[in-house]
């Protein structure tokens, strides 16, 4: 159990936790850190090829990634100035795209930030399986969301 005092309970703000984790999951984890010399440079060759799909072939997106940093990433994510939906995002062909950090509150005026992140938010993965696919394939499922 987590506390955080005892002074006023009608004061304490809620918090939310998943402290559960398996063993299962720890020996994933763990192997998966034991390994990361090895996989983390196809995620990182990944996501460089889909940086440069991007800025080579479209406009009028914002990264939130910093461009500078090294590190592999499962997915790129690409703010667009328009609304994506969970229907476009099964109109690709190669690529499997998705929509994180929805929002947990979903009033429009307290919130509205968080919500338009989410409903422009367009995240492509980075992982080596992505070197299956050809370049004008990515380019292709992309210009869907991007023209």
């Amino acid at each position: 159990l987590i506390n955080f005092g005892a002074k006023n309970f009608s004061k304490n703000k809620k918090y939310s936790l998943n402290g559960k984790i398996s063993d299962i999951s720890c020996a994933a984890i763990l192997q998966r850190l034991n390994n990361f010399s090895i996989w983390s440079k196809q995620y990182l060759v990944q996501k460089i090829r889909i940086l440069k799909i991007i800025k080579t072939n479209f406009k009028n997106y914002k990264i939130l990634h910093n461009f500078k940093n090294k590190s592999p990433i499962n997915y790129l994510p690409i703010i667009l100035h328009k609304k994506i939906t969970s229907n476009d995002l099964k109109k690709t062909k190669y690529l499997t795209l998705r929509k994180y950090y929805i929002p947990l509150n979903k009033n429009k005026k307290k919130f509205k930030n968080s919500i338009k992140l989410f409903n422009n938010i367009l995240c492509i993965p980075c992982h080596k399986d992505i070197k299956n696919l050809k370049d004008r394939e990515i380019k292709a499922d992309l210009k869907k969301f991007f023209n």
